[in-house]
């Protein structure tokens, strides 16, 4: 699933950006890892949810098309409890970008940790949520989600920069 969220020159170049992505969804499939990403038509930013080591949660890259090739992953948590097929569970991903670094914190279950990649979107460029399941047989169902960005974001509790103004709030139900 990609979702349009701003044409291409709605930021400036050098903007620090910060985007909250809160996700409800339930997983159809005993197999099931999905990736909340943010992409520029380019390189995807953001976050993995697998169901593996007891729901593990990773911050990635990827670069485009979907999933053609893993840029950086790193390990946020493990543990953090994985529901049963069919039940709805809340994911919430804070990503900050900036011209050096991307940061993504991952929330779930009892995962709630930060790391930070040195791959990152071109602002000025077209962005997109992005909703991609880790292999074709996995199916998904949304039951809300809701996606702000933010412009010069630090009460997203990472390195964003100053004075938030929110250029951009949508929900789905």
């Amino acid at each position: 699933m990609r979702l349009p969220l701003v044409e291409a020159g709605t930021f400036p170049a050098s903007t620090p950006l910060g985007a909250i992505i809160d996700i409800s969804l339930a997983h159809l499939t005993t197999d099931n890892d999905p990736f909340l990403f943010l992409g520029d038509g380019s390189v995807l930013v953001g976050m993995e949810l697998a169901d593996n080591d007891g729901g593990k949660g990773t911050a990635n890259s990827l670069r485009e098309p979907i999933l053609s090739a893993k840029l950086e992953r790193v390990i946020l948590f493990t543990d953090a409890g994985y529901p049963p097929p069919g039940t709805s569970h809340n994911i919430t991903a804070k990503i900050c970008i900036s011209d050096l670094m991307t940061t993504v914190n991952a929330i779930f279950g009892q995962g709630d940790e930060s790391g930070e990649l040195t791959r990152t979107l071109d602002e000025t460029r077209a962005l997109s949520f992005v909703l991609v399941a880790h292999s074709p047989d996995e199916q998904y169902r949304v039951d809300e989600l809701r996606v702000r960005l933010i412009e010069d974001a630090p009460d997203l509790g990472l390195p964003c920069s100053t004075i938030p103004v929110e250029l951009l709030s949508f929900e789905i139900e």
